[in-house]
């Protein structure tokens, strides 16, 4: 049986076809050469590079060229992508048209400045998607996107989590549910509370003497 690519749109024989780890209900059809590897995301899909800079730059009403937020002096290229006036080329038509099958077989560094470049504002782009997509570690809910459950991240370790799951996990158990580091109990008073008691405490006892 033969399927087509979903990047290159060669026809390959299925059991040479993998599937990207999209969390889209369209999983795409990889063949053999068509993978990006060797950068710090966790799609190695040319597919979902492109949606996922493509979807950033839209929604956040960034430069296509630059990725940078536009203002109001903006011009369009021939596919109407938005660009800033110190912009001539879309990162997203040109990583279209860049991606030959010697593409993918070259690393990063072995790319000459102008691709290196087009790849690293690419791969900024989808960064920050898979970020908003991560999952918080209580529920497995995505972290970003609900403004009545707004993140948390915890003050020594870093770790995210909605504010509702960690302040419901906390009044259970006292560590981060990542690490394991522990808080302190959110039942105890604090140190400023601990303080102001203290004032309070040697207030009335030198007002008694």
């Amino acid at each position: 049986m033969m399927i087509y690519c979903s990047w290159c749109n060669k026809e390959t024989y299925s059991n040479e076809i993998t599937y990207c780890k999209s969390e889209d209900n369209e999983k795409h059809n990889l063949c053999s050469s068509c993978h990006l590897s060797g950068h710090a995301c966790q799609s190695s899909c040319p597919l979902c590079w492109h949606n996922f800079a493509q979807l950033l730059i839209l929604r956040d009403c960034l430069c296509a060229g630059c990725i940078k937020p536009l203002n109001e002096r903006k011009k369009f290229d021939d596919k109407g992508h938005s660009l800033c006036c110190q912009c001539q080329q879309c990162i997203l038509c040109s990583f279209r048209q860049e991606t030959k099958n010697e593409f993918f077989s070259l690393s990063y560094r072995d790319h000459e400045p102008r691709i290196q470049n087009i790849l690293y504002l690419m791969q900024i782009c989808v960064q920050r998607i898979e970020i908003e997509r991560e999952p918080c570690s209580i529920c497995i809910e995505p972290l970003y996107g609900n403004a009545n459950n707004p993140v948390k991240i915890l003050d020594i370790c870093q770790h995210s989590f909605h504010s509702k799951c960690i302040e419901k996990w906390f009044k259970e158990k006292p560590c981060c549910p990542c690490c394991r580091h522990v808080y302190q109990n959110h039942n105890e008073p604090s140190k400023f509370q601990k303080k102001v008691f203290l004032f309070i405490y040697f207030f009335i006892f030198f007002c008694r003497i």
